[in-house]
């Protein structure tokens, strides 16, 4: 793959006494995106080269338009999903552009047409999950985080009354370390500093704030009790949410601080949560569930809306912009993001 891109004429161009030169240039261009599409594009490249192989067709960057086009209508038969269109012919764009080639032919109005005609036929309405209600989660908190619960349980309590009070993705709660956790003044609360997240495109980071309801159901408490149990203190360089190991002649759990908890496992255990408060259907529930009904419960006391940087911002009903975190008459300045403790 990187062998086909550095034989195209810009980057075999180079003069010799600058290959130093030549060689940065190559790696800061091709992480100028995230780590992940950047992998998913190289596999999709691959595909198409793989394509082009099996027919003969010689493999010359630029790649003829009608060559594009009629890798979109083949891929199109054999898939279930628009986005496999979509992501097929961004991958298809990104390799033109980190050899200069312009105008790209991915752009072509030929090309366009084609992923929009494909994407209608394959496009699927999405199906909602249903948003977890602020009764849902005070019932996994009594059912998993009671006082004489075990490890296992009280993960799943802090899990769940974390992820729906921050409005967290799962990458952001899997991220989470004791390092990023600092108390603040009067222990009102806690800050916790994200490090990166799917809207911080330049990974500069934010820190969000999270004060202490002093109740049974305040995420900070329950926090708190989770790290003490696991032996974890703030500033520690460990992840909180890892996988426990169980130890049969103890009947304890030992956490595996070294490496977090995978999105499958969140899912089984939220799923499995649900099943033992009496839903039915857990399946109808997803991890995008506790930010959803997270934001439901804020929306109640005060309109939010998305923005760039930050997961969420808070206004109050006059379209005011809030940029504090309060409790019980107390303020602390936010930066970037405003989140409220409901719990």
């Amino acid at each position: 793959m990187y062998q086909i891109i550095y034989s195209q004429a810009f980057w075999s161009d180079f003069p010799s006494d600058m290959e130093e030169s030549k060689m940065q240039i190559f790696y800061d261009i091709l992480f100028a995106k995230a780590n992940g599409t950047i992998t998913g594009y190289l596999y999709k490249c691959r595909e198409f080269f793989a394509w082009i192989k099996k027919l003969n067709i010689p493999l010359v960057l630029p790649i003829k338009e009608s060559i594009i086009a009629a890798f979109i209508v083949n891929k199109s038969k054999v898939s279930n999903s628009d986005s496999t269109i979509v992501t097929m012919a961004a991958a298809i764009k990104w390799l033109h552009s980190i050899v200069n080639i312009t105008p790209n032919p991915v752009d072509a109005p030929i090309v366009q047409q084609l992923v929009i005609s494909e994407r209608r036929k394959l496009h699927k309405p999405p199906v909602q999950k249903e948003p977890l209600s602020l009764d849902l989660v005070k019932a996994i908190i009594d059912k998993f985080g009671h006082s004489g619960c075990s490890l296992i349980d009280l993960r799943t309590a802090c899990y769940v009354s974390l992820n729906f009070t921050l409005l967290f993705r799962h990458a952001e709660m899997a991220q989470i370390k004791a390092s990023h956790i600092q108390v603040l003044p009067a222990e009102n609360g806690l800050s916790i500093f994200i490090p990166h997240s799917k809207t911080d495109i330049f990974r500069d980071g934010n820190t969000t704030f999270l004060a202490d309801t002093q109740d049974k159901y305040s995420p900070v408490k329950i926090l708190k009790r989770f790290m003490a149990k696991c032996n974890i203190e703030i500033g520690q360089d460990a992840y909180l949410f890892t996988a426990l190991s169980y130890h049969s002649s103890t009947l304890s759990y030992t956490p595996l601080l070294t490496r977090p908890l995978s999105y499958t496992r969140c899912r089984e255990m939220f799923l499995d949560a649900l099943k033992q408060v009496g839903i039915e259907e857990p399946t109808n529930y997803g991890l995008h569930s506790m930010r959803s009904g997270g934001s439901n419960a804020f929306s109640k006391q005060r309109s939010i809306r998305r923005t760039n940087n930050a997961a969420w911002k808070v206004e109050n009903h006059q379209g005011k912009k809030q940029i504090y975190q309060k409790r019980s008459g107390s303020t602390y300045e936010r930066g970037k993001n405003s989140f409220w403790s409901i719990i």
